[in-house]
């Protein structure tokens, strides 16, 4: 098998519906990469969500539990270790905990630290909740289907601001002032500065990116977008400067991890 699409001199690793499994792909003159599935230990072939915290370890949502992956082994949470629920759709680092991390699962929010799982102080203002950040500031966004919910004091708050984006599968902060919103109607953005959401366009106005699935920001806060048909887009500074197809079907995640990879 061979492609005829470079994406720099890093390495992508990706999860694709095709297969449902995980991928190391090595884009270059050739390409190289190695598949992970169930036999490799993983709990399912289904993955949600990907994430690597600060200590470098990877973390793996699945269909059937949390996996941690620490370059030699995956290691299982299921059930009988006291999540609530086996599939996790999101996952991120606690600011104010590093070492905790927050889950959101098909039962709601919980927290995992310290080999334990436990239920948040305070629950959202709708019970579906598709994606969630923490933010720089600690702040942490929500998307469900009634528009973007807020936790702040360990209060919810429904974000009065419209239009707005719903039913995001994504949230990514930038190191600018914009966050951006990947939801089924297309890729939003909100300006801290001009406290608004706004829809993104390319050059031509008639162009939006309504086929969204994966997204992810590298070390030089560029922003990578992912669509359903196959397409990779790379935007820096709120413009787009490159966009390859990569013929490979549906990206269901991507993320940039510390290594300069691209999982």
């Amino acid at each position: 098998m061979s492609f005829d699409f470079v994406l720099t001199m890093r390495r992508l690793i990706i999860v694709t519906i095709v297969f449902g499994i995980l991928m190391t792909v090595s884009f270059s003159q050739t390409l190289l990469y190695d598949i992970y599935g169930t036999r490799d230990g993983l709990p399912s072939d289904e993955i949600n969500t990907l994430f690597q915290d600060s200590q470098g370890f990877l973390w793996i949502g699945t269909l059937d539990g949390l996996t941690k992956y620490d370059s030699k082994h995956f290691i299982n949470y299921t059930t009988g270790d006291g999540i609530f629920s086996t599939e996790v759709h999101n996952i991120w680092e606690n600011k104010s905990h590093p070492q905790s991390l927050w889950l959101f699962i098909d039962e709601g929010i919980c927290q995992f630290s310290n080999g334990e799982f436990t239920p948040p102080k305070t629950s959202p203002i709708s019970s579906r909740i598709t994606a969630a950040l923490q933010d720089k500031e600690g702040i942490i966004w929500s998307s469900t289907e009634h528009g973007i919910e807020i936790l702040t004091d360990d209060n919810f708050t429904q974000m009065s601001v419209t239009p707005s984006p719903r039913l995001c599968n994504q949230i990514i902060e930038g190191d600018d002032s914009l966050l951006w919103f990947l939801s089924f109607d297309g890729l939003w953005y909100y300006s801290r500065i001009e406290k608004r959401f706004s829809h993104f366009l390319e050059v031509e106005p008639a162009e939006t990116f309504p086929y969204g699935s994966a997204m992810c920001l590298d070390d030089k806060n560029d922003l990578w977008v992912a669509t359903h048909t196959g397409e990779i887009v790379r935007i820096r500074n709120s413009q787009i400067i490159d966009k390859r197809n990569v013929r490979y079907g549906k990206f269901t995640f991507i993320v940039d991890d510390h290594e300069r990879s691209m999982w």
